[in-house]
């Protein structure tokens, strides 16, 4: 047998024997994947949250379409804040027992395009002036607040609303008892700011009173006398400089 032969057998059985293990193994039953409950638990969650995202997907999809269908104009449609006032209350306030006012409150209220007010979200900054002292020295109090602490001071009553603000002044009392209140509001909805200022009066703390300084007491001054011609007693001028007789 020739060298060429032999070759050609080894690879016929070689190709024999690989045609029957594959044919071994098409027969053999696999099992099936055992799947814990843990692999199990995390494909129910991968399939929940899968659900709640193509559901927001679809809620996206319809705001969406309902914007474009407003249109551009539709914050004109919107209750939005066209001016602020300061609402009544607005003014000198005593936090203390003691006499006159040591803080002002300032109450601010946003008022939309019918005139009525509005609790629309916002920052505001609120300024307390003495417009009649030195520039250097004429701001007494200033505060600002975010949409979050001006929200906690918003007050609603039957008759009135608006956002409540106090304000402690300088523990000196200020010199002059008109002040000045400044309030800037700045919508969150549209951005814009509005601002607006009111002239407050103040009842100052009394000023303590100064005692005059005593005078050294003056010692009554003396009758004059003047001796008589005869030198018998002394004779007393009265307040006309006329002389009469003592005793």
């Amino acid at each position: 047998m020739t060298h060429r032969a032999r070759l050609a057998k080894v690879a016929l059985a070689a190709c024999t024997g690989l045609a029957g293990c594959v044919m071994l193994a098409a027969c053999t039953p696999q099992r099936p994947v055992r799947l814990d409950a843990n692999m199990l638990l995390e494909i129910e969650q991968l399939r929940t949250r899968n659900e709640e995202l193509c559901k927001q997907l679809s809620q996206r999809d319809e705001q969406i379409l309902a914007l474009q269908n407003l249109g551009d104009k539709r914050l004109g449609q919107l209750y939005t804040v066209r001016r602020i006032s300061l609402a009544s209350g607005t003014g000198g306030a005593s936090t203390d027992d003691k006499p006159g006012d040591d803080a002002v409150k300032v109450n601010v209220a946003p008022i939309d395009q019918y005139g009525s007010v509005l609790k629309a979200a916002g920052s505001v900054k609120v300024q307390v002036f003495d417009l009649a002292a030195p520039q250097a020295r004429n701001l007494l109090a200033e505060c600002n607040y975010g949409p979050n602490a001006a929200a906690k001071n918003w007050s609603s009553g039957l008759f009135s609303s608006y956002y409540a603000f106090t304000l402690p002044l300088p523990a000196e009392p200020p010199a002059h008892s008109e002040l000045t209140v400044r309030a800037d509001f700045t919508e969150y909805l549209t951005g814009k700011t509005f601002t607006t200022q009111q002239v407050i009066k103040l009842a100052l703390p009394p000023k303590a009173e100064t005692q005059p300084a005593s005078r050294p007491a003056t010692a009554p001054a003396s009758q004059p006398t003047t001796q008589s011609a005869s030198g018998s007693k002394p004779i007393s001028l009265d307040g006309r400089g006329r002389p009469f007789r003592a005793g």
